[in-house]
């Protein structure tokens, strides 16, 4: 027999299993913010997916006619993010790997309020990744559900094309920068390829400096020997040695897009016995 849905009415107050009303003004465990502009096509999937998540506590439905985000979670979403976050009430929760753009977090509302409102500069600020980076300068921890949860819709008008690919670039490099590569003395680049290429131009000139080689599978790219930053202006220009991952060094920024590789990035890492965070950071 499936669970009473226990959903908090408009006024605020919650719905019980018979139909009565709770106390007033009680707290629900779960609110989903469903911000929504020109979606009537989805809405019905969407709002059906909300009514059959297998969450057994009271959760609350907040509709706003304003952006375009409906998307569709699975049944399980609300349930397994909650759990986690009854643990880390200072973490901000995602679904399998490091994609931080809304809806894919979780976060409980306190540490919402504590972290500060979201950045309101327009069209084509990313809010959310700004949010995100907050999160972890207020001292915001990050856990993982390595569950899928939900399915991400696209479509030609969601706002989220008005975010260019080099402002999304430019702010995760800079944070890179502070928060991680400002912490090392060295370290090196896995993917001799043109995203680590592009990463290794886009580092200040100190940062430059600490990248002690490229690493990477592709014996082609190994045969090289070298990648020189034919648009330095320093004289000689700079030679990053290229080597096979098992001969490269840790830390490690990986610049290998995940679940495009069949899991062979990922025997990769294991093989050599590396903890995320430590020993390696993604950069995909």
């Amino acid at each position: 027999m499936e669970p009473p849905k226990r959903l908090r009415t408009a006024a605020g107050d919650a719905e019980t299993p018979s139909g009565e009303r709770g106390e007033a003004g009680s707290a629900v465990d779960v609110s989903v913010v469903m911000p929504v502009y020109n979606a009537s096509c989805w809405l019905d999937e969407c709002l059906q997916a909300i009514s059959e998540q297998d969450f057994t506590g009271s959760m609350e439905l907040s509709v706003y006619d304003d952006a375009s985000t409906d998307d569709v979670m699975l049944h399980q979403r609300v349930r397994l993010q909650y759990e986690v976050s009854v643990l880390h009430p200072n973490s901000v929760f995602t679904s399998h790997g490091p994609t931080v753009v809304m809806p894919t977090w979780f976060c409980s509302k306190n540490w919402f309020l504590k972290v500060g409102p979201f950045d309101e500069g327009g069209k084509g600020v990313p809010e959310d990744l700004l949010f995100f980076y907050q999160s972890l300068r207020r001292g915001g921890g990050l856990s993982r559900v390595d569950q899928c949860l939900l399915v991400y819709r696209y479509h030609e008008k969601a706002a989220t094309h008005s975010v260019t690919e080099e402002t999304i670039w430019k702010l995760r490099v800079d944070y890179l920068q502070e928060r991680v590569l400002s912490q090392w003395e060295s370290f090196t680049i896995w993917n001799a390829g043109k995203q680590g290429r592009k990463l290794y131009r886009c580092l200040s000139w100190a940062n430059q400096k600490k990248v002690k080689a490229f690493c990477d599978v592709d014996y082609n790219k190994i045969q090289k020997g070298f990648y020189t930053y034919e648009e330095s202006k320093e004289i000689p220009k700079p030679k990053v040695p290229i080597l096979h991952y098992r001969a490269a060094s840790a830390p490690f920024i990986i610049c290998v897009k995940l679940d495009m590789t069949g899991g062979v990035l990922e025997q990769n890492l294991n093989s050599l016995q590396l903890k995320e965070g430590t020993d390696y950071y993604h950069f995909n």
